[in-house]
């Protein structure tokens, strides 16, 4: 199984923005920007409710898993690819989730969404999107404007860098971890901001 795993700190969460608060891909047809993406994003956490700490804890497992995948359909659309299934499933201890080319499948641990730490879940979820992102751009030459990125991606899907085997540094550095460790970590760094505003998530970043 190709799977492209989060092995540090990554993660998932959550639901429901209401259809007028995203827009769907550009005008042209493809993606809209980076920077666009990140913002919509954005506000899509912002409406999910199911976000604040007193209703994530209420949740069972079941509930956490239909959360996440309602937060992938959006980012998804957002994104302008098709969505990917969530899956929960027992995984290695350092493994919090991974995005499957060959399925085109999204796996979350089941120690991992069975946890608190809702930044950490919504990281998952976001960067195993942004691998799905590339794979589909990948898959389909002019989606991505930045053909010289596409290439780049796609030799690294070809000859992928694991942790266990390269260490951190290089399985961070090649192209795909790169951008999506980046991706995630703007939409994480930004939400935090607004969430720790409003005074509504608890998290265990220092």
């Amino acid at each position: 199984m190709e799977a492209y795993i989060a092995v540090a700190a990554l993660a998932a969460a959550v639901v429901m923005a209401s259809a007028g608060a995203v827009g769907g891909g550009a005008k042209g047809g493809g993606p809209p920007p980076r920077a666009e993406q990140i913002s919509k994003a954005i506000e899509i956490l912002k409406q999910i409710p199911e976000l604040r700490p007193e209703v994530w804890e209420r949740l069972d497992l079941e509930s956490r898993r239909q959360v996440l995948q309602s937060i992938e359909n959006h980012l998804a659309r957002v994104q302008g690819r098709p969505p990917c299934p969530i899956r929960v499933e027992r995984m290695n201890p350092r493994e919090f989730g991974g995005y499957d080319r060959a399925s085109k499948t999204i796996t979350v641990s089941e120690e991992h969404i069975a946890s608190d730490d809702i930044y950490e879940i919504i990281d998952t979820i976001v960067h195993e999107g942004r691998h799905a992102y590339q794979h589909y751009a990948v898959e389909h030459p002019g989606f991505h404007s930045d053909e010289r990125e596409v290439k780049e991606w796609k030799g690294n899907f070809e000859h992928y860098l694991p942790a266990e085997i390269y260490g951190m540094e290089i399985y961070r550095s090649q192209p795909i971890e790169a951008d999506a460790w980046s991706f995630a970590e703007e939409v994480i760094k930004r939400f935090s901001e607004v969430s720790d505003e409003r005074g509504e998530v608890k998290h265990s970043k220092g």
